[in-house]
Parts: C-alpha cells; structure tokens; sequence
C-alpha cells in the first residue's frame, strides 16, 4: 500500500544560522571578560602607578626656583625596586643638581652686583665719567658721571657717539680722531689725551681721557674702555702757577739784590739772577746747576747750618756772613 511521497529540503542556510549565532555568544562573552580584565588593570595601574604619576605631575607644575629644595615623596612607595621610586630619585637628583647651579649662579650674581656696586660708589667719589665704545658696530655707552661732568642728566644726553663729536672743540676733534686712529694702526692697547668739551650751560671744560684699546685674535681693533676726567681746575691752577712763576722769574731777573732759590728737601738751585751769579763771580748757568748740600762754602761758613735750622724752625734768620765761593772769590754777605 502506498501512502504517499515525503520530499526532504535541507540548505546550508540554517547551519550559517546557528553557528553565527554560537560565534556571537562567544565573542560578546570574551568582550565582556576583556573589559573587566581592562577595568580591573586600569584600576590596578591607578592605584599603583596614577596616583604616583598624577603627583609627579602636580610637583613638576608647582616646581620653581623659589622651592627646588623640597623634594618629591613617595611614602607608599616601598624599596628601591620600584620603577616610580627609582623615576623619584632621579627626578631628585636632577633637582639637586639644578638647585646647586641655582645657588652658584645666586653667588654669582651677589658678587657681581657687589663689585658693581663698588664699582658706581668708586666712580661716584672720583666724580670720573665711563665710555665703553664698541668699534664693531659702533654703539657706545656713556656713564651717569660722564653726562653729568658736563652738566646733564642720564636722561637728557643719548648713548651716542654725535653725543661726543657735538660737544667736544672741533679743534680737538680731528686731533684727537687722527690720533686714535694712528694708535690702533700701531696696535697700541693705551690711550691718553686731552681735550675741550662744552658744558652746558655754555663754558668749556677740560677733559683728560684715559682708554684701554681692545683687539680680536685677527689683530682688529674691537673695544674701548676709558675714563673722563675733568681738569679744569687742575689746568687753571697750572696757569696761575705758570703766571706767577713768571711774575717771580722777573722780580728775580730785575732785582738789584743777588737772590738764589733753592728746592728745600733736594736742595737744588731752581732760581737764580744774574746779580747773585756776579756776586759769586760764576754765571747764571753755573748758580742754577748748584745743590746747597754740595757747596763747600756753605759748610765751612755756617750757611748750610743756619740753612737747615732756619727749615727745622720754620723761622726766619738773618746773618752777615764772609766767604770764599765755588768759583774762587771772597765776598762778604748779608744772608736772610
């Protein structure tokens, strides 16, 4: 007896079905697993190494030169072992070591703003004027003291080299120009002159300058350094002396009654008329080359005493006296 025919389909879809679906299951499973393995290392390494690292960070950004001396501290970091507590130590040696350049540069710094210190009360007291002069590029400094030896503030005259070219004689201008330059050219290192410079309100003063010439290896000139010193009332004091010297030079030359000079502690002759030459019987020259120490006469006589009492005391003498000169001739003198 036949009852029928059963027809049986089976595809390839099913099966890609059930085993996507079992590949799935797996990996969400895994996914899950590594996540929480993940959660679990980041909890791990927070505690072991982030909170290390986060105040690592918090130190290096409140790290100054007014703190360097505190250190980085780790106190649940245990044996040296640990790579946070040996990334610590290096982290504080290296501050060590920038705290000990810190503190020589600090030392430093404090003598050199004691030498220059000394250096502005020095040039205060000596009331000179300072100029640093760079031949290369031109640039030239001039010192407070400077400006105000010719009546400025630092204000009011420019770091300048016009400044100095306006202001000096032009006279001395060229002169002193041909003679720096005939300097360097010689490779000479000193300097010394003297000029004119205007004041400002209109009078001129004198200046002596002193300078240090500077070269490079090459033999180039590329620095100076000097000082201004003001003369003027040293050159006045000069003239005056000049002045009277002359004055004295021709009371002496006219007068009718022999005189001689002598310098009190050399003893030489700086002085002397044609009177007193006659008067001895030797010439004008022959006087001046005369050293009271050395004159015979004078010892013999009692001169050269009365001489040195008269020094001694600081009294006027006065004596007659009879004796036989250097040049052979008996006279007799009123001597004071």
């Amino acid at each position: 007896i036949v009852l029928g025919t059963i027809k049986v389909v089976a595809g390839m879809d099913l099966v890609h079905s059930q085993l996507l679906g079992n590949l799935m299951r797996q990996l969400t499973f895994l996914i899950f697993w590594t996540f929480l393995l993940g959660i679990a290392i980041l909890l791990l390494f927070h505690r072991k190494v982030g909170v290390h690292l986060k105040q690592m960070s918090e130190y290096a950004s409140s790290l100054s030169i007014t703190n360097l001396d505190k250190p980085l501290v780790f106190e649940k970091i245990k044996g040296e072992e640990n790579e946070i507590a040996l990334l610590s130590q290096a982290l504080n040696g290296m501050r060590k070591t920038l705290l000990g350049s810190l503190n020589k540069l600090r030392d430093q710094e404090t003598r050199l703003l004691e030498g220059q210190e000394r250096y502005d009360l020095a040039m205060e007291a000596s009331q000179d004027g300072l100029y640093d002069w760079n031949l290369v590029n031109n640039e030239i400094f001039f010192s407070t003291g400077w400006k105000r030896m010719l009546g400025y503030s630092d204000e009011e005259l420019p770091n300048d080299l016009s400044v100095w070219e306006k202001l000096i004689a032009e006279e001395d201008r060229n002169r002193t120009w041909e003679l720096q330059k005939r300097l360097i050219s010689e490779g000479k290192d000193r300097f010394e002159t003297e000029f004119r410079m205007q004041h400002r309100d209109g009078h001129w003063i004198d200046i002596f300058s002193r300078a240090n010439l500077y070269y490079d290896p090459s033999g180039q000139a590329t620095r100076m350094v000097g000082t201004h010193v003001d003369i003027t009332e040293r050159k006045e004091a000069a003239r005056k002396l000049r002045d009277v010297v002359h004055f004295n030079e021709r009371i002496i030359s006219t007068s009718p009654v022999g005189l001689a000079i002598y310098e009190a502690e050399s003893g030489q002759c700086i002085a002397a008329n044609d009177t007193i030459a006659t008067l001895v019987g030797a010439t004008k020259s022959q006087v001046l080359q005369q050293n009271y120490f050395d004159i015979a006469s004078w010892k013999n006589s009692g001169l050269l005493a009365m001489a040195q009492k008269m020094l001694r005391d600081r009294q006027p003498r006065r004596k007659t006296i009879e004796l036989n000169t250097t040049f052979g001739k008996n006279i007799a003198i009123d001597c004071y």
